[in-house]
């Protein structure tokens, strides 16, 4: 599992293609009149049986996907956030500490299975970010799992690899025949003490159901600054601002770190 940056392009590429596009019917550019559709459209190559084209202008400008998306408040792969939100509530409403902890067992859907095997024991900082266990680990111990959690450091840290080594992710039928419509998550935490804990959360923080607060996500904005090296938090609290405002922006040039 390589540490590319196709991710961070993504959105980015999308916005750009919106824009593009928007700008390319506005002067006149003509293209197909079924490329979404037609027997041989998008919808035909992407959607298994027959496409449904009334749904691509249903509701169009009085209900905008951009507000149903999630925001990702820990910097792991999206499979290991529901679990994470469990552990975390579990040892806030017990008073479990990292120590406290035995094992971990992660009950949860055949998709994050898959793709959380791919990294192994995660021997760099991208893939240990891709590591139920390791993942588990880094919230147990520092009660969160921000981009400045994952360090260099932490892969050599004995105990959040002992950690890590007791954690089992194991695959429930009922979890994975409600997803994707939900992503679950459910843990099972065995204390040394003996006691077992059993926590489960339906949706993951940041998702629509659960959003992020302003605070959250301006704390998230800065631990992404900190990361990139900004040191002037003044500036990053002026972007926020600049950003929590933008429709009254006049010129968005420099609107950038």
């Amino acid at each position: 599992m390589d540490a590319t940056h196709s991710k961070q392009v993504h959105t980015a590429k999308a916005c750009f293609d919106g824009i593009f596009a928007a700008y390319s019917a506005r002067d006149g550019l003509l293209g197909p009149r079924d490329i979404l559709e037609g027997p041989r459209a998008m919808g035909a190559a992407l959607v298994p049986g027959e496409a449904n084209p009334e749904a691509i202008d249903q509701n169009l400008g009085t209900e905008f996907a951009v507000v149903r998306s999630s925001f990702k408040w820990h910097a792991s792969c999206r499979h290991t956030h529901p679990s994470v939100d469990a552990l975390l509530s579990l040892m806030g409403k017990n008073r479990v500490s990292f120590d406290d902890i035995d094992s971990v067992l992660v009950p949860t859907y055949q998709a994050a299975i898959n793709v959380l095997s791919l990294s192994g024991n995660g021997d760099t900082v991208h893939q240990s970010k891709f590591s139920m266990g390791f993942v588990l680990a880094i919230a147990a111990k520092k009660g969160q799992a921000m981009i400045t959690d994952f360090t260099e450091a932490d892969l050599k840290d004995a105990s959040l690899r002992a950690f890590q080594s007791r954690v089992k992710m194991e695959y429930n039928a009922e979890i994975d025949s409600q997803f994707p419509e939900r992503w679950q998550g459910t843990v099972v935490v065995q204390c040394k003490s003996g006691k077992t804990f059993t926590e489960s959360v339906t949706f993951a923080k940041g998702d629509p159901e659960l959003p992020l607060t302003r605070c959250e996500i301006e704390a998230k904005t800065h631990a992404l600054a900190k990361y990139g090296g900004i040191k002037d938090t003044n500036k990053v609290d002026s972007l926020i601002q600049r950003a929590w405002n933008l429709e009254h922006e006049k010129d968005v040039k420099g609107f950038v770190f």
